[in-house]
């Protein structure tokens, strides 16, 4: 799965390709946190 971060205004949003996937989520979730931390707020493009 790709993940593609774009921040503006202090907004990250995440455009993820692929497929989502419990198995797939549990490998992302320290990208996804690492965004998270860095950003007033989170969009999610799934």
């Amino acid at each position: 799965m790709k993940i593609t971060a774009k921040t503006k205004n202090g907004i990250c949003r995440l455009q993820l390709e692929g497929e989502m996937t419990i198995y797939t989520a549990l490998e992302m979730k320290t990208q996804l946190l690492r965004h998270l931390a860095k950003a007033r707020e989170l969009e999610v493009d799934l």
